[in-house]
């Protein structure tokens, strides 16, 4: 019985120390070229949340590393648009689980800075993803400009 119990936290320990490196991988951009590895991310703490007491709050923080990351400019584009696409699967499942008014009212803002902040950074990050995919001309605006 306790050797059982060991494993199960060890398993535990195991998992949230995973977690953990998985969130500074998708934070710090590690390891651009591997975009399942916030499929993994979202997946495992997905499995991680019988541990937690709030549903919410994981996907809070979810949609926080995330929006965090895609307003990250040091961070290369690409990954940045990635992040930018996995940021609806928490966002929902946040929605999802609002029962407060302060949840609710939580919700509420964040998805509006999401909003925002997506609004904002969109025309940048579909340029540099233009610019790297060898769509732009490679003019600046007022190059071809007489004075």
């Amino acid at each position: 019985m306790a050797q059982n119990r060991f494993t199960n936290t060890y398993s535990q320990m195991w998992l949230r120390n995973h977690q953990r490196k998985l969130r500074q991988a998708i934070r710090n951009a590690s390891q651009p070229d591997t975009p399942n590895l916030i499929n993994e991310w979202l997946q495992l703490e997905q499995e991680l949340l019988c541990l937690s007491g709030s549903y919410f709050t994981v996907y809070a923080n979810q949609c926080r590393l995330l929006l965090e990351t895609v307003c990250d400019e040091f961070l290369p584009s690409h990954w940045r648009c990635c992040c930018l696409d996995a940021l609806n699967k928490p966002l929902l499942s946040m929605k999802a689980y609002a029962r407060t008014a302060n949840e609710v009212q939580h919700y509420n803002a964040l998805a509006n800075e999401i909003r925002t902040m997506t609004h904002y950074l969109s025309a940048g990050l579909s340029h540099q993803a233009s610019t790297l995919n060898g769509q732009s001309t490679g003019a600046r605006p007022h190059d071809n400009d007489t004075y």
